[in-house]
């Protein structure tokens, strides 16, 4: 008979395994380095994800679901799309903020090769609306043509690098420059 998950585990677990992995890299995660930095039995981790690679990419999912979240909140929705791309921006840099594990586990494991198929096909998928909100911009020639991806990758490219300036002690997110590092992005897709 299968054994009821329990949901505060399985945050255990996926949070354990998020920061071990930046810090040892997937050919240096262990199993049993996770299940004990989340404080559960070795084996409970084993009713939750039979491997390695299954932890990696359903963790993947779920964060990647939470970014998604962030992006299509309803309460960023405004009658101009550049009020709503700046609300999307705030909300993205300030989950980063808050969570840069999860941002530089994303960032990482990405363009791995370590994910499955089926996880980046996922991955492109929630992501549809976003790619939606570009397009239709576009389309009104709001912000420049090409390639949703590479616009995409020009919105939070710049968001994940200061991000890591801020880590490393070399500039405060102050408001000033919050909006400083805002407009640079805008300015970078706006036609």
């Amino acid at each position: 008979m299968a054994r009821i998950k329990d949901q505060h585990k399985l945050e255990q677990i996926n949070k354990a395994a998020c920061v071990l992995v930046l810090k040892t890299g997937f050919a240096g995660l262990k199993m049993a380095d996770v299940a004990k930095e989340a404080d559960v039995a070795a084996g409970t981790l084993y009713v939750y994800y039979p491997t390695k690679e299954a932890l990696i990419n359903s963790l993947f999912k779920e964060v990647k679901s939470e970014i998604v979240q962030v992006l299509i909140n309803p309460k960023h929705h405004s009658l101009s799309f550049y009020n709503t791309f700046q609300k999307m921006w705030l909300s993205y840099f300030n989950f980063c903020m808050k969570f840069p594990e999860k941002m530089l586990f994303v960032e990482h494991f990405f363009h791995s090769g370590l994910l499955s198929k089926q996880t980046i096909d996922f991955a492109h998928s929630i992501m549809e609306p976003v790619f939606e909100f570009i397009k239709q911009a576009q389309n009104n020639e709001l912000i420049k043509k090409g390639d949703v991806l590479i616009i995409q990758s020009q919105i939070s490219g710049p968001i994940h690098e200061t991000i890591k300036l801020i880590l490393a002690n070399k500039i405060k997110p102050t408001k000033t420059n919050i909006h400083l590092c805002f407009e640079m992005s805008w300015q970078a897709i706006r036609k």
